[in-house]
This record gives C-alpha cells, structure tokens and sequence, in this order.
C-alpha cells in the first residue's frame, strides 16, 4: 500500500507529523513514512481496514494517560469516586497554542483536581467525579471561555455511572451517540439526543439502556413512577392520582432519583430516556 493509498482510505492521517500531545493514535510505517492516525477519527469501516493493515506492519497504539489505557486498550480501571460522568467536549476555532492554556481553564471551574485527556485536535474528555454541575452552569462557563478565546465549543454530559459498571461499554456507547447526533447547541445531555438515536439502533443491544434498566431496579419504586409519570406526559397531579400516592411524596421521590441519577422526571427529555430503559 502506498501513501496515497493511504491517505483516500484514512483522511484524517498524518504523515511524518506529529500530534498534539495526549491525542491516542494508531503509528505505522508505509514508505519510510511514519503515518499518525487519531483513533477517535475512525469510523467503522476505518477501523476494520486498519486493523488489516496493521498485521502486516509494524504499528503502535499510543496512550498516555491511565484512564485512556483502560477505556481504549484493556488496561486497569484507574481509583475513581463511587460515582462519575464523562463530559465529551468540541472545540473548534481554538489554536494549538492555546489548547493547554484553555484547557486549564475549563478544569478551574471544577472544585476538585480533574483529569482529563486529548482524543484528537478538537475533542477532549473530562471525567467529571463531582456529578454536580448543571446544564446551565456548563452553558455558562463554555460561554465565558469561548468568550476569553474566540472559540466555538459544544459540551455532550455523560449520564452519572457507578465505579463498578462496564464504563468501556457505556463510554463506547456515549461517543457513538454524541457522533450520530451532530449536535449544534451548546450544551446537551445524553437524554437530549437518546430517542434519535435509539431510533436508528437496537434498544436490545443498548448498554446504556441495560444498565440503567438496572440501577432503577435497584429502587423499589423507580419503575412506577417513571412508567406513571410517562403515561401522563410528566404530569406530577396525574401521576400521583394513578398511583394513589400523595403529590408531596411524589415530588420527594423525584427529587430523590434526580440527586441519585441527575435525571430530572420534570423534564420530557429525562423521562423518555428513563422510560425507553423499560421498554
């Protein structure tokens, strides 16, 4: 294969250039030429040809941080809260040179230190342990920093996952979401974007849908009230009469599951998503 075989295969390729640090990528040789390929760039079918290509060569993997080596290449799940979420970032408009300054910036903003990594030029990941920043808190700060660094920056907020859940499966799973969607806004969550999506995949296979499935399980009456609630269009009044529980409980149990999940059954978005988890 030669380079420009290469290059009408694989277009977002380097060759004999190097990437910005933290950014994990595929290295082989073809030609004498070093050619650099950032791994979140590839879609399926790149993917499948690479790892093709990559048997008969002599190619490296490189990732630099643990939590990458454990979402991307097997490695140990790295000491974390009991509960955290991924915050997926886009940043267009913002010059290499500026990339550390901003992303230090964007991590002041949390109250405890952050660890965050590079999967390509313009996409960074966060591993958010604080869970406690909202929508409008997030458009706020992206908003205060596109404004400091004349960027153009679009944030997807992961759902709240436990420590011990399969986070490469869900992770996996929330990236194919944020890609699918070619958000615009600002800010979204992952609800915002589920029923689209969930429209053009198999529920059945979703991992995300079975884990929540089973975190609500765990809660004797999270089934019951998100079924209720859905049925009623969000309506709390409604819900509380079909279930012959009084509003204030209803109301409690509500917020209780939103501290939990950060899913808010107020909102149709949220509720949806909650539902299609029993479905």
């Amino acid at each position: 294969m030669d380079l420009e075989h290469v290059k009408e295969l694989f277009p977002t390729a380097r060759i004999n250039e190097k990437l910005s640090e933290g950014i994990p990528n595929v290295k082989f040789n073809v030609a004498g030429k070093i050619v650099r390929i950032p791994i979140a760039s590839l879609n399926d079918r790149e993917q499948c040809l690479l790892n093709l290509l990559t048997r008969q060569n002599d190619s490296e993997i490189k990732y630099d941080s643990p939590w990458e080596k454990y979402l991307f290449d097997n490695g140990v799940k790295p000491n974390s809260a009991d509960k955290l979420r991924f915050l997926y970032i886009t940043v267009n408009k913002l010059d290499k040179e500026q990339k550390s300054e901003w992303q230090h910036l964007i991590l002041t903003f949390f109250k405890n230190e952050t660890v965050a990594f590079w999967l390509d030029d313009k996409h960074l990941v966060i591993i958010d342990e604080e869970c406690t920043l909202t929508v409008d808190e997030f458009k706020g700060m992206l908003d205060a920093v596109d404004n400091d660094f004349d960027a153009k920056t679009k944030l997807l907020v992961g759902l709240v996952w436990r420590r011990e859940d399969d986070l490469r499966s869900l992770v996996k799973e929330e990236m194919q979401i944020d890609k699918f969607s070619q958000n615009k806004q600002m800010v979204v969550t992952v609800p915002d974007l589920a029923l689209r999506f969930y429209l053009h995949s198999s529920k059945k296979e979703s991992v995300i849908l079975q884990n929540c499935r089973q975190m609500f399980e765990q809660i004797d009456y999270a089934g019951s009230l998100i079924h209720a609630l859905y049925l009623v269009g969000g309506n709390v009044s409604q819900a509380s009469k079909a279930m012959f529980v009084h509003r204030n409980t209803l109301e409690y149990r509500i917020d209780k599951l939103k501290k939990e999940f950060a899913l808010n059954l107020r909102n149709m978005n949220d509720l949806t998503f909650c539902y299609l988890a029993f479905v």
